[in-house]
């Protein structure tokens, strides 16, 4: 059995690469261009309110700190909630009505996000205040987005691993560089247009940059549509899997653990950059302009040290660039926090013609830079550390 076994899973995988070189340019460029807009999109959105919002709800007498820290993570806990019922969705319906719902419902939730304090303002008189009111709406929309975010993210996802068998890790890698560039310049443009305009304009603005990924789905819509049945009838064959059996069969202990090194270092962003604008403004005393960029700081050496660290995983091994990341950004982690002050009364005291603030604001800018960078030896090599540890239990088609 096991020969045939064998026979049969290289068969597939030729069978794959076949599929992959039948591609035409133009069908490709749609799938990349899918991808792209959507991830541009929804991690621009995700990324831009960072630097403000802690002091918008502060200006409503609101624990800002707090509230951006449940806001901020409402969206991602949505995701992944409603991403098995979305698998279950996507076999149902198929990927393209989750495209043609998930990224309107985006749109939209991004819209109202922003005009939730005209909104709420409305309302005032009936309930005498609009701050609470509008976190409340706040907390609403941000889930709204993130289940859009499940519905788009789940069918480009099934898309791409489906367009590019070979070639995927490629393909993955240019992801992430998109991410990272989004992350990066999110916070700048919503600190310039919250500059500019207000509250309600990032929000407007990004919803229009949502929107560009309306002609791909179109695109895409079109050129699947022969492949219909084809598409149906690989989804009648990962039923015979069923969603828990799948993941009971890949849930090996080193799965598990780089889940959860997964799981904290994301969560790591979201720790430093909830807090980070308002320790920016209040402590280091920095004009809301510089607060962007230097949130970019984080993002820029987060996406140049991705292609190093690549390099570094495959040619040493995914384990020991995880083990090192994760001690780095814990050491990064103290002395950002209760050494910063430390070591600034120290430099101040051997170099005295520098101030407190001076040291701390350079201190803590290049100590940002370094977590960035930290963060990218922790968090790239989890997903094909991940796709290393499943071993045989799934095939590669069960596995996607």
């Amino acid at each position: 059995m096991e020969p045939s076994a064998d026979k049969s899973e290289t068969a597939t995988m030729e069978d794959e690469d076949e599929e992959e070189e039948e591609m035409t340019t133009w069908e490709r460029f749609v799938v990349l261009g899918l991808m792209t807009c959507g991830s541009l999109s929804f991690s621009l959105t995700a990324s831009l309110m960072l630097p403000f919002l802690p002091l918008e709800l502060n200006a409503l007498d609101l624990p800002g700190q707090l509230l951006t820290g449940i806001i901020f993570a409402i969206y991602p806990l949505m995701t992944l909630l409603f991403s098995p019922l979305c698998n279950l969705l996507a076999k149902k319906v198929g990927r393209v009505p989750l495209l043609y719902a998930g990224v309107p419902l985006q749109l939209a939730s991004t819209v109202v996000f922003g005009l939730a304090e005209q909104i709420c303002g409305l309302g005032a008189s009936i309930w005498g205040t609009s701050g609470w009111p509008t976190v409340v709406l706040f907390v609403v929309t941000r889930a709204t987005q993130g289940f859009g975010a499940a519905l788009a993210n789940l069918a480009i996802f099934a898309i791409v691993a489906e367009s590019f068998h070979a070639s995927l890790g490629k393909v993955m890698g240019f992801n992430e560089v998109v991410i990272g560039v989004s992350f990066m310049f999110g916070p700048v443009v919503g600190s310039v247009l919250y500059t500019a305009g207000g509250f309600a304009l990032p929000f407007l603005a990004a919803a229009c940059i949502v929107s560009i990924s309306f002609p791909f789905i179109i695109l895409y819509h079109k050129q699947a549509k022969p492949h219909g049945a084809a598409e149906a009838k690989a989804g009648e064959k990962e039923e015979d899997h069923g969603v828990l059996k799948q993941i009971w069969l890949i849930l090996t202990w080193r799965v598990a653990l780089t889940a959860l090194i997964l799981f904290l270092g994301m969560g790591a962003f979201g720790w430093v950059e909830t807090i980070l604008s308002l320790h920016l403004k209040y402590d280091l005393k920095y004009e809301d302009k510089y607060i962007g960029v230097i949130f970019a700081v984080i993002n820029v050496m987060y996406s140049g040290f991705g292609p190093v660290v690549g390099a570094l995983s495959d040619r040493i091994g995914y384990k020991s660039i995880m083990v090192a990341g994760v001690s780095l950004s814990g050491l990064s982690y103290v002395l950002m926090g209760p050494l910063s002050p430390v070591f600034a009364r120290a430099w101040v005291a051997l170099f005295p013609k520098y101030t407190f603030l001076d040291v701390e604001r350079v201190w803590e800018v290049l100590l940002l830079g370094l977590f960035g960078a930290f963060q990218s030896m922790l968090l790239i090599p989890t997903l094909p550390a991940m796709k290393e540890s499943i071993g045989e239990n799934l095939n590669q088609q069960a596995v996607k």
